[in-house]
Parts: C-alpha cells; structure tokens; sequence
C-alpha cells in the first residue's frame, strides 16, 4: 500500500498567508500565443493560483470555487519549453473543512492535462513530458476526483499516451507512472480506502484498473509491447499483483468478494537466436469467494494458464517454465486449467517443456491436485466430482515420449499416485475411483 503526499505544504503556507475570503492569483506568461483564465470564487478563506507558462501556444484554465467553511483550494500550473500545451483545472469545494489541491507541470510538445476535483481533501498533482526518445507527440492526462481524501499522481514520459484517473467516493489512491509510446492506463476507482499503482513502460500497451469495494489493492507493472493487462476486484480487501513483460500477451484478473488474492508474473528470457520474450501468452485469473489465493509464474513459450476459483481457502499455484531456443519456441504449448469450485481445495501445476497440458478441475471440498511434468508430449487430467471429499492426487511424468495420464476421482477419501518417467514411447495410465 502507498501513500502520496500532496501540496500539503503549500496549503498550509498559503492559508497562513492570506486574509479571509482572498483569492490570489499571479500569472507569468512567456513566448507566443500563451492564454491564462483564471475564476476564482470563494466564500470563506483562500482560493490560489499559480501559473508559469513559458514556449509557444501555450493554454492554461483554471476554475476554483467554494461554497463552505474551511474552504481552500490552491492550483499550480507549470508549462516549460514546448509547443500547444493546455492544462485545464476545475476544482470545488463544499464541505466544511474542504481543500482541494492540484498541480500540474508539463514540458514538452503537444500534452494535455485535464483535472476536476470536487468535495473535500482531494489531491492532484501531474507531470508530463509529451516527447520521448526525440519522437511524436500528443501525451495526455486527465484525472477526475470527486469525494474525500483521494489522491492522485501521474507522472507521464511519452508520445501519442493516454493516463485517466476516475476516483470516487473516500480515501482513494492512484500511482500511476507511465513512459513509452501509444499507450494507455485507465484507473477508475470506486469506493473508500482503494489504492491503485501502476508502472508502465511499454509500446502500444494498455492497462485498465477497476476497482469497486473496500481496501482493495492493485499493483501493476508493465514493460511490453502491444500487450494488455486488465484488472477488475469487488469487494473488500482483495490483492492482485501482475508483473508482465512480453509481447503481444495478455493478463486478465476478475476478483469478487473478501480477501482473495492473485499473483502473475508473466516474465520471457531472453532466448536464444531472437527467440521471442512473452511471445503471445494470455494468463485468466477469475476468483469469487473469501480468502483464495492464486499464484501464477511464467518464464514464457506460448504458455496460456486459465484458473477459476469458486468458494472459500482453495489455493492455486502453476508454474510455467522454459524460454528456450527457437526449437522451444515453435513446440511450445504449455497450458494450464485450473477449476476449483467448493471450498479449501489446494492445486499446484509445475510444467517444464514441450507440448505439456495439465487440466484440473476439482468440484468438492479439501480436495489437493500435484501435477509436475518435464520433458516434452505431456497430458495430464484430474477431474474430482461434486460432493466428494479429501480426495488426494499426485501426477509425476517426466522423461521423453507420449505420456498421458487421466484420474477421476467420483467418490470421497480417495488416493491416486501416477508416476511415469524415462524415455518410454506410448505411456498412458487411467485411474477411475
């Protein structure tokens, strides 16, 4: 969980400051076509505004008003060496002990920056550098707050990139830091005490948060190309940690109810001879209930991991290893299912090779699942019925050939042990308990 601290010492220098009801406002505008508008409106205490602007086409807005006691607002807008910045900044306060703040610096060619806040004790503060590595232009920010305590930061460093910020309600937090080229991050927070951090660098990527609850927390960290993470938590006190580096992937994590949490890391290798890192992985997290927990760790060759948890304690861990040579990445087809549906089921899925799948689905209670193939041509399938209870399976296949393994398990208490390794050509073993 971070915390940001904003221009609070700018607040409470500036309330110190100034008289009752004084609005103060200085402007410094250099270069050409430079425009500044400022409306302040206040019925008690302080409303400030401060903007430098310095370049060419430069356009700042900024509209502040406060209808309460207590009522503070202070914005500070900073244009430095670029061509066609704008910052627009809207902020209300209506509460009694309102104060608001905003800051936005922008240097650069070209960048937007849009912020509106309204109620009491919210926090913005941006900045933008809309060019990156000399190319293009067009980074744009816009962050809307609206009830008390939220705070926002972005810091943007990039070309044709968009970061959005919707945060409502109370004591909210956004990190966002984002650097590359025509990407996006989209944060939209809806509830009290959620926090959001999001670092991004990365080229046409996009990661969207949203989060809607109590104390739900996301942290996401992004270096790729032309890959998406995308997050969705419900509820209270729910966890997701995604750490993607690849191309052309795609994390996807949907958690709804109390306490669950979810771990991705979906991480390629360099490779060998130009092999592809995190080439076209799609990992699918889908958690609903209390308490589970789900941890997925990819080193990637065209590993696809899928894993629902329904209930209340099942725990799920998968582990997909091998980012090989160009030979390893043309055989890849890791694949993981995992399904547990009841409550304090345990799955551990472990692969390293070629052409694994492992699909497990358990529908009844206390049930565990240890799945550990390497080698190349592994199968394995578990399926543990509804209404079953304990039942225990542990698939080992290691070595060269066809192995295949299929265990159902249809009644309660039951153990099954597969194991199957060497160089043999056709091993198949079916259990039915």
């Amino acid at each position: 969980m971070k915390t940001i601290l904003l221009a609070a010492v700018s607040l409470a220098a500036m309330a110190s400051a100034a008289s009752a009801n004084e609005s103060v406002s200085t402007i410094n505008q250099g270069g050409i076509g430079a425009k500044a508008t400022v409306t302040q409106t206040a019925s008690t205490d302080t409303s400030n505004s401060l903007i430098n602007q310095g370049g060419v086409n430069n356009e700042a807005i900024v509209t502040q008003s406060g209808t309460g006691a207590g009522t503070i607002n202070d914005s500070q807008v900073t244009q430095l060496s670029g061509a066609g910045n704008k910052a627009e900044v809207i902020q209300e306060a209506m509460s009694a002990d309102a104060a608001n703040a905003s800051q936005v610096t922008q240097t650069g060619s070209d960048g937007y920056t849009k912020v509106s806040q309204s109620g009491s004790g919210n926090t913005s503060k941006v900045d933008q550098n809309s060019t990156f590595l000399g190319l293009g232009t067009g980074a744009s920010t816009q962050v809307d707050q609206s009830g008390d305590g939220n705070d926002s930061l972005v810091d943007q460093v990039g070309n044709n990139s968009v970061v959005k910020v919707h945060q409502n309600d109370a004591d909210n937090t956004s990190s966002v830091s984002q650097t590359g080229i025509g990407s996006n991050v989209d944060v939209d927070q809806d509830g009290v005490g959620n926090n959001s951090t999001v670092s991004q660098l990365a080229g046409g990527a996009d990661v969207t948060v949203s989060q809607s609850g109590t104390g739900n927390d996301s942290d996401v960290d992004q270096t790729s190309l032309n890959s998406d993470v995308w997050i969705e938590q419900l509820g209270t006190n729910n966890e997701s940690d995604v750490t993607q580096v690849g191309q052309n992937a795609e994390v996807m994590v949907s958690q709804d109810g109390t306490s669950n949490k979810s771990s991705v890391g979906q991480t390629g290798g360099p490779g060998l001879f130009g092999t592809r890192i995190g080439f076209g992985s799609e990992v699918k997290v889908t958690q609903s209930g209390t308490t589970n927990m789900s941890e997925v760790t990819e080193t990637v060759d065209n590993s696809d991991v899928t894993v629902k948890q329904d209930g209340n304690d099942n725990n799920s861990l998968v582990t997909q290893n091998r980012q090989g040579g160009p030979l390893s990445s043309v055989n890849e087809r890791d694949t993981a299912f995992v399904t547990q549906i009841g409550d304090m089921n345990r799955s551990e899925i472990t692969q390293d090779g070629n052409r694994q799948l492992a699909d497990v689905r358990q529908f009844g209670d206390g049930g565990e699942s240890d799945i550990v193939q390497s080698g190349s041509q592994h199968d394995a399938v578990l399926t543990q019925y509804a209404g079953t209870v304990g039942n225990v399976s542990l698939i080992t296949q290691s070595g060269t050939g066809g192995h295949f393994a299929t265990v159902n398990q249809m009644t309660s208490n039951n153990v099954s042990t597969v194991v199957q390794t060497g160089n043999g050509a056709f091993n198949t073993v079916t259990v039915t308990q």
